[in-house]
């Protein structure tokens, strides 16, 4: 059965709501324009139209339908829900709306879990003593529906699902404001053989594509992992964590957690579904990518997990490696074959483009190519027994006549910017070229450098102009080292 929210996305799309209140135009697949949020005169607030989604990456704000009105508005979801589907004339029956009897439940399977030996016997052999089980409030679930009978409870979910979690070790997920929103469920008897983990169903409330286990510690990072006790291990070293209750993790969660962290550390599972799972994240945040994120991948032992590897060393010190470096060694080690590994660069180059921050994304590409060719280097003198050296340029005249000729001839910048920011520049000439990729003006000091030089030849045409410049290109191109 679709829930009222999707009833409600369903009579009125995210596109056609935002229109009304933000002037949009088509850019590319999305649609673009100033955000109503905060002041602006670039527009950097899109609409994707496809997923459903609006983010703003000028204030970091996004979400879905709900999420923009209860922006707009300043109110609460339930809020949005009745103006929405009074707004669309669906019928909204008040049932839908009662507060949720769910706090009282966790309440009642804590108790029961303090009670029983056997289920904390279970949880001290994973290393999670007591003061973890308050902390997260972790219960036992006996007898759901004979508890909320008992107590005239009504809840959204049905019958089926309460007779599911019976006999389980249950962990309340809470939102913000630490009101439980489900339960998850993990079995913990030896002889049982139903499947080992249960999520609770969506409701108006609940959504797993939208929603993350988590324990809420206020620091500037977050480590995102696959089940409940591999949040609770790492809550033992007092470090965040979320995990995505075994589902997909979503353009939802990331536009959730994005504004909140300066840094994410994925630790998913080392087994090969959670490296899948790994590479899909990573291209998946490319598109939310920005100076001020710094995004991580924890390199977990073989045939481990968060909490098994904290269980046997009470410590999570693991390396990592940043984004870059684990997309380009996912991709490179997809093929033995040295020429299908050429092609990664390309893949890897299309990847780039993904990055809403033109900076950003051509900073990703130069990263690409220098370690591409590191590793093409490596494998000649592993192969062939030859080395091949690229020296660095340092000072070199035909490089200020490159500058020389997009400082003279704007019009050729957006056709020659993505080949010069393969060469690895000194930092001062680097920090120059960003001023180009800005729009901004180069320094006093670099403008006065490139009044010395001066160009013999006239143009008749555009083109003539963009062939002098390649030719100079080519002929740095020969002792200059590409990223």
């Amino acid at each position: 059965m679709i829930n009222i929210f999707e009833q409600i996305k369903q009579k009125c799309s995210l596109l056609s709501y935002v229109g009304k209140i933000v002037t949009l135009r088509k850019n590319g697949n999305k649609y673009l324009g100033l955000c109503p949020f905060h002041s602006e005169k670039t527009g950097s607030f899109y609409v994707d139209p496809v997923k459903d989604l609006f983010y703003c990456f000028g204030c970091s704000k996004g979400g879905d339908l709900f999420d923009f009105y209860t922006q707009m508005h300043s109110c609460d979801k339930h809020q949005a829900l009745k103006d929405l589907a009074q707004l669309y004339q669906i019928p909204l029956s008040e049932k839908k709306l009662q507060h949720n009897p769910l706090n009282n439940l966790a309440d009642y399977f804590h108790d029961l879990l303090i009670k029983d030996n056997k289920a904390l016997h279970y949880l001290e052999s994973r290393k999670i003593d007591l003061s973890l089980i308050k902390k997260h409030k972790i219960g036992l679930c006996l007898k759901a529906l004979n508890f909320l009978r008992k107590n005239n409870y009504t809840t959204e979910v049905n019958d089926y699902f309460w007779s599911m979690l019976d006999s389980r070790i249950v962990f309340p997920i809470f939102d913000n404001n630490f009101n439980v929103l489900s339960f998850g469920g993990r079995i913990y008897l030896p002889n049982d053989e139903r499947a080992k983990y249960i999520n609770g169903p969506a409701t108006v409330s609940f959504d797993k594509s939208k929603i993350l286990y988590q324990n809420f510690l206020h620091k500037d990072y977050i480590y995102i992992t696959e089940g409940y006790l591999d949040v609770v291990a790492l809550s033992s070293l007092n470090l965040n964590a979320a995990a995505s209750m075994g589902t997909s993790f979503t353009s939802y969660h990331l536009i959730n957690l994005i504004p909140y962290y300066k840094k994410i550390f994925i630790a998913f599972d080392s087994d090969e579904a959670g490296q899948r799972s790994s590479l899909k994240f990573a291209n998946m945040i490319l598109e939310f990518l920005d100076i001020n994120l710094e995004v991580y991948f924890v390199k977990i032992p073989e045939s481990e997990d968060p909490a098994s590897y904290i269980e046997a060393n009470k410590n999570f010190d693991l390396p990592s490696d940043t984004l870059d470096i684990f997309l380009f060694n996912s991709y490179i080690k997809k093929t033995d074959n040295i020429n299908e590994k050429i092609k990664i660069l390309e893949a890897l180059t299309a990847l780039s483009l993904k990055i809403k921050n033109k900076m950003l994304g051509f900073e990703y590409k130069k990263r690409w190519k220098n370690l591409w060719w590191d590793f093409y280097n490596n494998y000649n003198k592993k192969n062939q027994n030859f080395n091949i050296t690229y020296p660095k340029y340092e000072k070199d005249y035909n490089v200020l006549l490159l500058f020389k000729y997009i400082v003279l001839y704007p019009e050729i910048k957006d056709d020659v910017l993505e080949l010069f920011v393969m060469i690895n520049l000194s930092n001062d000439l680097n920090q120059e070229l960003n001023l180009l990729l800005n729009d901004e003006k180069l320094s006093n000091h670099f403008l006065e450098k490139l009044d010395t030089i001066k160009l013999m030849n006239s143009f008749k045409d555009k083109n003539e102009i963009l062939k002098n410049w390649f030719d100079i290109f080519e002929t740095i191109q020969k002792n200059v080292k590409y990223l």
